[in-house]
């Protein structure tokens, strides 16, 4: 069997996805995917107001750096479930 390592090997580079591509897979698309659009994938009124604040913008950091990129924030169905630097007051 062989080890595990950290080494990291791209495969089908061609194949790739641009991000914003990513992004809308893993909201809105994938909101649509299992039905719910009218609950899930957006941030309107309504609907559970899950998100992630980044460190950094995620549309304009070099691709290389997103996997490092830290989470300041996480919400879940519109409250403040993680705050890394205590910016929102948490109850």
């Amino acid at each position: 069997m062989k080890p595990l390592t950290q080494e990291k090997e791209t495969m089908l580079p061609e194949q790739a996805i641009d991000r914003v591509t990513a992004l809308k897979m893993t909201t809105t698309w994938a909101s649509e995917y299992i039905l719910a659009e009218d609950t899930l994938g957006t941030l309107e009124p309504g609907k559970y107001a899950d998100f992630v604040v980044l460190e950094k913008d995620f549309f304009t950091v070099p691709v290389e750096e997103i996997p490092e990129m830290q989470v300041i924030m996480t919400g879940l169905s519109g409250q403040i479930v993680y705050d890394r630097d205590q910016l929102a007051q948490i109850n």
